[in-house]
């Protein structure tokens, strides 16, 4: 069985990483009109902005530094945040170095992160969340604060952003005025029609890679199929090593289209796949071919206008394979170049 790198998708019509600008400090209006929510991302400087806006970290060191002191006059603490959660603990009288003490908040109160700095003192922190919180009691005179409530607040640092209508899709829209500093960039799904990554086609033409990191490969009647698009979409003569591979269907587009030119297409299409089944049979006396990737008849080959363009030609190929299924391809040969269509296996 023979295999090849896959070069063609269906295309998931997900454009990523588009670089934006701001239009009046508030809109975004991307290349290609959005046509829903669900896998809008936006980033600046690789920070994604989020929907509900991003958050300045909450977050206040202790002016003690380990080891800590905790007696029973100060060992009460109390932790509220802004979203209504609150939670109080009562410590044992100890020395508490400062991992321990981290393990014994941290285990009792799971809202805030604590954590331990470079000199040994502790940190609470909302991790960026927006939720803000409080600190209050006895314990937090053992950890060198002068009064016994703190208030950590936090600040939106992004505004939140929404769609809004445009024609045939959205824009994004900003509900206050963001900052235009560093580089946006959003990623989006939109129409087949407006899709830039593959043209309007529905097909990407590109490598992709596996979870394994090993490039796709493809093989059997989906082989055929790239085979057949491969052979008919490069030009004769434009490989120095194998000359003879291809068609010269490019070649027609340009001239008057008329009769003769269908004509002359079919003809090119026709003999390129001859030329594909004949080296088809001549590669099967080295190396084994599968039924299903190998090219047993030609069916049909039709050619038609595409839209009433004069400048683009629909080619529809139906061929056999060795396993008796049948492959159709459709390519648009074009000015100033091909493209292959969405084909159907069936």
């Amino acid at each position: 069985m023979s295999e090849d790198l896959q070069i063609s998708y269906a295309c998931p019509h997900y454009l990523r990483y588009e670089r934006v600008g701001l239009q009046n400090s508030i809109y975004i209006i991307p290349a290609s009109p959005i046509n829903g929510e669900g896998l809008v991302v936006i980033r600046r400087d690789g920070v994604v902005l989020e929907p509900q806006g991003n958050y300045r970290e909450a977050t206040i060191t202790t002016p003690n530094v380990s080891p800590f002191r905790v007696r029973s006059t100060s060992n009460v603490l109390t932790i509220t945040t802004t979203e209504g959660y609150s939670n109080t603990i009562t410590l044992p009288s100890k020395i508490y170095k400062s991992k321990t003490l981290i393990s014994e908040i941290q285990s009792q109160i799971g809202a805030i992160i604590v954590e331990e700095t470079t000199s040994k003192a502790l940190r609470f922190s909302d991790r960026k969340l927006g939720i803000g919180f409080t600190l209050t009691g006895s314990l937090l005179k053992a950890l060198g604060f002068k009064k016994q409530k703190q208030v950590i607040k936090t600040k939106k640092s992004t505004p939140a952003w929404g769609l809004v209508s445009r024609l045939n899709g959205h824009d994004i829209q900003f509900k206050s005025r963001l900052e235009p500093e560093g580089l946006l960039e959003i990623s989006y799904t939109t129409e087949k029609r407006y899709c830039r990554r593959c043209g309007g086609t529905g097909v990407e033409n590109d490598f992709r890679f596996g979870t394994d990191g090993d490039i796709q490969k493809i093989q059997d009647t989906d082989l055929l199929y790239q085979n057949i698009a491969k052979t008919l979409l490069t030009e004769i003569g434009s490989n120095p090593y194998h000359a003879w591979y291809g068609s010269n269907a490019n070649r027609l587009i340009g001239k008057k289209n008329n009769a003769s030119v269908g004509v002359a297409l079919r003809m090119s299409v026709q003999q390129a796949l001859d030329k594909l089944q004949k080296i088809q049979q001549d590669l099967k006396r080295v190396q084994y071919l599968s039924q299903e990737e190998r090219l047993m008849s030609v069916q049909s080959v039709e050619v038609s206008t595409l839209n009433n363009n004069a400048t683009a030609l629909l080619c529809n190929v139906v061929v056999r394979s060795g396993a008796n299924r049948q492959v159709s391809v459709n390519i648009v040969f074009e000015v100033p170049g091909s493209i292959s269509l969405d084909g159907s296996l069936t």
